[in-house]
């Protein structure tokens, strides 16, 4: 099945339609939220077909056995701008590719971060191929643990990133903090920097900034750096232990591509890359659906270096507007990933329809979730090459 709506409302007509055969018939309608299914795997438990965690403890304090590669990053910013396409080679993508798998309790690295003791953060460092210069982070949805996302980990461990999928303060939803606020675009403000930065402003969360975004990615990527020196963790934090933004391509799925858009504004980033939204939208004075305001705002990361997917049967109206106040529609009309093949026409935003895995109804989830992700017989995601895509610049790009 083709994708032929091109949402003339916001980036015109011409849908391109070369590449890949067309993997799916039939869909369902359905009326999705913004936040993790009820019945999405429990926090504190990894997915049952997720590869086994490394035997290292949580607390990181014992090194994996196998000597690291001694590969390690350029310690200056990434200078390739992620906005060309041309010839794009991707990988052959395996279930299970070679790498360090490694999780750890944030309160086990400061004592101070003990909020949602069942969410861990979770590692991956590739094994035998070459490593890329940047840091690969994720964030994930409403409620959701990183272990929930592992099929995202493989694909950019096989690109040669080191991973994190980071444990962060992500209940309640910015949604439901803000709905019936007074102000809602000044409450959505207020929810991203505390949860992103520790700073005190809304009301139903008390985070601060050991607890934050950027608290606890310091913090990991520091305890990375001490137990485990040859991997060239370091290459991410300055002389003054704040985070080197430039080196990490961002990624975030639901909330998690709400707080990636707001870090958008603030830092320029290698590579951000939204599983969803990747910011807020409202009903406006005039009765229409609009960006938040802060989605309107000049933002450090450009619209070169932006990506995102959305899936057609998620609220795609209002997501789809906030990829325009980013400027995506620049690079093009929206890509069908299930029929068209990297480069998608040097596209930025790609459109999906393929059916959840398991549950009719969770098209939201099945952006990056692995229980719902759909995935072929080898369990490899069957988007694995549009994921690719939307991670890594093409060789070159400038």
């Amino acid at each position: 099945m083709k994708i032929t709506m091109c949402l003339l409302f916001v980036v015109g007509s011409g849908c391109d339609s070369k590449g890949k055969d067309a993997r799916v018939d039939a869909r369902a309608d359905i009326e999705t939220a913004d936040t993790a299914p009820a019945d999405a795997a429990p926090a504190d438990a990894a997915p049952a077909d997720a590869a086994p965690a490394d035997a290292t403890p949580p607390d990181g304090t014992t090194p994996d056995a196998t000597p690291p590669d001694g590969t390690t990053p350029d310690a200056t910013p990434a200078d390739a701008d992620a906005g060309g396409c041309g010839s794009y080679t991707v990988p052959q993508f395996v279930a299970r590719p070679e790498a360090d798998q490694r999780r750890f309790q944030p309160s086990a690295i400061d004592p101070a971060t003990a909020l949602f003791p069942g969410k861990e953060h979770f590692v991956v460092y590739p094994r035998g191929i070459p490593l890329r210069p940047e840091l690969f982070v994720m964030l994930g949805g409403s409620e959701g643990a990183p272990q929930q996302n592992t099929n995202i980990y493989r694909i950019a461990a096989q690109a040669g990133y080191r991973v994190i999928g980071l444990a962060y303060p992500n209940e309640p939803s910015g949604a439901s903090l803000c709905d019936g606020a007074p102000d809602q675009n000044l409450c959505f403000v207020a929810e991203h920097e505390e949860k992103i930065y520790g700073i005190p402003g809304v009301d139903g969360i008390e985070v601060g900034e050991p607890e934050s975004i950027v608290g606890r990615l310091k913090r990991l990527i520091t305890h990375l750096a001490t137990v485990f020196p040859q991997e060239g963790w370091e290459a991410y934090l300055d002389a003054d232990d704040e985070l080197v933004w430039a080196n990490i391509v961002l990624t975030g799925f639901s909330q998690g591509s709400g707080h990636s858009g707001y870090l958008g504004k603030d830092h320029l980033l290698a590579r951000l890359v939204f599983l969803s939204s990747g910011g807020d939208s409202l009903i406006g004075p005039d009765g229409l659906p609009t960006a938040a305001d802060w989605c309107k705002a000049p933002r450090m990361t450009p619209a070169e270096r932006t990506f995102g997917m959305l899936h057609v049967e998620d609220n795609l109206e209002g997501k789809a507007l906030v990829y325009a106040a980013y400027g995506l529609p620049a690079f093009g009309d929206f890509s069908n990933a299930g029929e068209n093949a990297p480069p998608h026409d040097c596209s930025h935003q790609l459109l999906t329809d393929l059916p959840p895995r398991r549950d009719p109804d969770h098209f939201h989830t099945s952006l990056a979730n692995d229980d719902e992700m759909p995935v072929d017989a080898d369990g490899i995601p069957v988007l694995a090459e549009d994921y690719f895509y939307l991670m890594v610049p093409a060789p070159g790009a400038q």
